[in-house]
């Protein structure tokens, strides 16, 4: 299983999220792990106005509190909006 595919499930992510990148840096006790979405357009169910950053902040701070090891587990994306 490629590590990518691990962290997919580790973090039980469903479409349109998925691990992009795994990088482990050893001596910072450090592993980085990029998530991003396949083109989707997330809307406010009250204005219908985008809020791709806003939600992506949140769950990439869900996502640093889910912590799978004594390494340190760093989150990043690189969805526009």
């Amino acid at each position: 299983m490629k590590d990518t595919a691990l962290y997919d499930e580790l973090l039980g992510l469903n479409q349109p999220w998925y691990v992009a990148g795994v990088r482990l840096e050893v001596v910072r006790q450090e592993v980085e792990v990029e998530v991003r979405s396949k083109d989707t357009t997330w809307a406010c169910p009250e204005c219908q106005g985008r809020f791709t950053k806003l939600f992506e902040r949140f769950a990439i701070a869900v996502l640093q509190e889910c912590s799978t090891s004594d390494l340190k587990t760093i989150y990043s994306s690189t969805a526009a909006g």
